[in-house]
């Protein structure tokens, strides 16, 4: 928590076109399995990077003992007793090592015009983890967290620099979740169809 990049990850997950996500939590999980969690209301107003590093040092004392799975599901069930809606829980782990994250084969989608992106209901009612780890095993473990995962998802969304911000866009205009679970997206309309004649029917043109 002593490095510059550990302030710009704060920003990135908290601060991002001008607001700040209340709704959001950050975990940090070091090598000897120690965690470390906060959320927005912990930062208190840190809007520079020596803050930023100054906070996190002063919230490392926090840090306890905890497996991935503990914290996924402490922090998924904390938003949960914040919103009535919050019922399914996605996670994407962020992986350099695979495939690069795709979209999803009918995301959800942002019509001309200046109109919000729509969303799903399903998809406003999912809580989205994003574990940033390199190897496989993740989803072995998750098996015996207490929140039921409803869906799992391990792709490459670029370097852990620049990671954070891509998966923060993502979640902004709605296309996040839906990417994990394709079913949760809003399809687009389809255009009618040209009406046709009926069987038999021969079309008259007149000369």
């Amino acid at each position: 928590v002593c490095r510059f990049e550990a302030a710009v990850l704060l920003v990135d997950v908290f601060r991002a076109s001008h607001s700040s996500y209340d709704d959001r939590a950050l975990s940090l999980v070091d090598c000897a399995g120690d965690a470390l969690s906060f959320r927005n209301r912990d930062l208190h107003g840190v809007l520079r990077s020596d803050d930023a590093t100054d906070c996190l040092q002063t919230l490392a004392r926090r840090a306890r003992r905890c497996a991935i799975q503990e914290v996924i599901a402490n922090e998924f069930e904390f938003s949960r007793s914040q919103s009535i809606r919050l019922r399914r829980l996605l996670v994407l782990q962020a992986d350099a090592e695979v495939a690069n994250l795709r979209r999803a084969d009918f995301p959800c989608y942002s019509l001309t015009g200046g109109e919000p992106t729509k969303v799903s209901m399903a998809a406003l009612a999912s809580g989205v983890t994003v574990v940033f780890s390199e190897g496989a095993g993740l989803d072995l473990k998750l098996r015996s967290c207490r929140v039921k995962v409803e869906k799992f998802l391990r792709a490459s969304v670029g370097p852990r620099s620049t990671g954070p911000a891509f998966v923060s866009l993502l979640h902004n205009e709605g296309l996040l979740a839906p990417t994990i679970d394709p079913d949760l997206a809003v399809r687009p309309p389809r255009a009618a169809a040209p009406p046709s004649l009926g069987k038999g029917v021969v079309e008259r043109r007149d000369a």
